[in-house]
């Protein structure tokens, strides 16, 4: 069955068995319209409609577990949202100065949230628990759109024409890895293990192109 949505989507993840419900929670890429949460059964019903972005685009979902409560974590242009949507609780609104463009982002050490800036070519290390910024880190390159973890110690940053790659507990760049495209901008990047090379990264670039690299630790 069809979901008929407006808007263009840039992020979607499934919940299950949440109070013994499925669920699938779409973003919105359109600055007046919703997030939208339905209940996976057939008819797909809309369960609600989540609060406007209000011109801050939401361009990715993370789930968070905290205290046995379910958030979720919405990274949006300007600010990131994190709120109880079962039960419409808000826990915070995190913002930093100048304002992010908050492009993707992962769960690090569990309460700790490592986050890309498009705009101004850094990552961010937000205390989930505090509400504070734990870690800020720059590197010398633009529009920062994907980050990844690997091996525990490392965040791997897909850039333009380039890819970063940061020690985040010494909180400085051990390498950047540049290719001739200088239009390339990576998206959907993600580690995959390849017989020959062992483990490797794989990203798509915007001229319909993959790209692979064999990420290996000094």
């Amino acid at each position: 069955q069809m979901i008929e949505y407006k808007s263009k989507i840039y992020d979607a993840i499934l919940l299950f068995n949440i109070n013994n419900k499925d669920y699938l929670l779409i973003s919105s890429c359109d600055p007046n319209e919703f997030c939208l949460l339905f209940i996976l059964q057939r008819p797909f019903n809309v369960y609600k409609k989540l609060y406007s972005t209000s011109c801050n685009r939401t361009y990715y979902l993370i789930p968070w577990i905290y205290n046995n409560i379910y958030y979720i974590i919405e990274l949006c242009t300007s600010k990131i949202s994190i709120t109880n949507i079962f039960e419409d609780k808000g826990y915070a609104e995190l913002k930093s100065s100048p304002d992010g463009h908050h492009a993707s982002g992962y769960l690090y050490n569990n309460n700790y949230l490592c986050v890309v800036d498009t705009n101004y070519s850094n990552i961010r290390i937000w205390d989930l628990v505090n509400k504070t910024i734990y870690k800020q880190i720059s590197y010398d390159a633009n529009q920062g759109c994907q980050i990844i973890p690997w091996n525990y110690k490392y965040t791997i940053v897909g850039c333009k024409a380039c890819i970063i790659i940061i020690d985040i507990n010494e909180g400085k760049v051990v390498k950047k890895i540049s290719f001739n495209n200088t239009e390339c901008l990576f998206a959907g990047i993600q580690k995959i293990y390849v017989n020959k090379y062992g483990e490797c990264l794989i990203g798509s670039s915007a001229f319909n192109s993959i790209k692979l690299f064999v990420i290996q630790d000094d």
